[in-house]
């Protein structure tokens, strides 16, 4: 039977006392009798493991029990309350076997008989405050984790927002652009300049602000493998290419794509490959000051190939291998804008896509950027090398 319980089955219990003798858990309750906390006693194992789901700081059996030795309780309460720190009492003889029995049920610590009442109290004290701290910590350290997690949301909130302005911002930055260089192409000789030194200023700010734009997505962490999201590379191309067109004609370059008349769907999330396209073809004509740029889209047997070529400055040969490093700029270009994170990104997204991202270049003559991902169907599923060749 059980001798004495907590009032609340929710109220964390001090201390469990488990013995066949009442008389010894009386003796044992009598120690405890000045302080200030919880106590069950059992004279049945049995009907002590019922109680093995109550939040529970020590438990303290004798091991001399008919149905059960207190090492087998021990050992089954360990298995439904691991927190409760366990303590044993044993009159046993062979303490060597005693001793490997009870390290085998990770118990904390073990009396011998006769006990001095001092030492229990002292020992089941000891038990407790091990348990308070190993509760501070994990509650120190549940906090930590929310702590975190809030952090990790509020991030991704405000790459969102980011993403979201930026994507708002770059085609009525492109308009506004498209009309101040219209505005200052029909400005005649007979207008100060003043008002073409506005005119100008405010052409500037436009391209800070559209730099500011694209670092808001190009600066983003990619870190994780990508989804099989599936995109049709030839709208992105497309798409990219209507915008920049703009900025090509600002400096008299001609923009051109050569592609297949049919969709060319890659394993590639559009937003990425938006991105990525804008960086590279943004590039091509930042550095480019006569001539233009062509891009080549081509859909092999199992990848889209890319092909981006200008007539820029070019690259020297012993920089190409580090281009693709984080904030990488060539020191022949550090007077033009840009935010040095722009082609270490391009390389990890197509990387996560399974792609390839390389590049050749001749100072003088221009460079050739090749980006290489995997094909799919439209339906989504990804192509093998040996399935539809074109």
């Amino acid at each position: 039977m059980m001798i004495k319980q907590t009032s609340a089955p929710e109220q964390t219990i001090d201390l469990v006392l488990v013995d066949d003798d009442p008389n010894t858990l009386k003796a044992i309750s009598r120690i405890f009798y000045m302080d200030r906390i919880q106590i069950s006693c059992f004279d049945s194992p049995l009907k002590a493991l019922e109680f093995a789901d109550r939040k529970i700081k020590v438990i303290v059996s004798d091991n001399r029990m008919p149905c059960m030795s207190g090492i087998e309780l021990l050992n089954e309460f360990r298995q439904k309350n691991p927190r409760a720190t366990r303590i044993l009492i044993t009159g046993h003889a062979d303490m060597e076997s005693m001793e490997a029995a009870i390290n085998s049920s990770q118990i904390y610590k073990y009396i011998s008989k006769p006990y001095n009442s001092e030492a229990i109290r002292e020992i089941v004290f000891e038990a407790i405050a091990k348990y308070d701290e190993e509760t501070r910590q994990i509650d120190k350290s549940a906090n930590e984790l929310s702590s975190f997690e809030n952090a990790q949301r509020q991030i991704e909130l405000y790459e969102k927002a980011a993403k979201e302005v930026a994507h708002d911002l770059r085609n009525p930055l492109s308009t506004l652009r498209l009309g101040l260089e219209l505005v200052e192409d029909g400005i005649s000789s007979k207008h100060d300049n003043s008002t073409k030194n506005f005119l100008e200023a405010s052409l500037r700010s436009i391209d800070r602000l559209t730099v500011i734009t694209n670092q808001l997505t190009l600066s983003e962490k990619i870190d994780q493998k990508q989804e099989r999201i599936f995109t049709d590379l030839k709208q992105v191309v497309n798409d990219v290419v209507s915008i920049e067109r703009i900025a090509a004609k600002r400096k008299r370059l001609s923009i051109e794509v050569e592609s297949p008349d049919v969709e060319c769907w890659a394993r590639i999330e559009e937003d990425k490959a938006s991105r990525l396209l804008f960086n590279i073809i943004g590039n091509s004509i930042k550095y480019t000051h006569e001539g233009g740029v062509r891009i080549n889209i081509r859909k092999n047997e199992s990848r889209i190939d890319v092909e981006i070529m200008d007539t820029g400055d070019g690259i020297p040969q012993d920089k190409l291998h580090w281009i693709f490093e984080q904030d990488t700029r060539l020191e022949d270009h550090a007077n033009i804008q840009g935010s040095g994170v722009g082609l270490s990104v391009c390389k990890e997204i197509v990387t996560n896509a399974g792609g390839e991202l390389s590049v050749n270049s001749v100072v003088g003559v221009g460079s050739v950027f090749l980006i290489s991902i995997p094909r799919a169907n439209q339906s989504g599923t990804e192509v093998q090398d040996s399935v539809e060749r074109n």
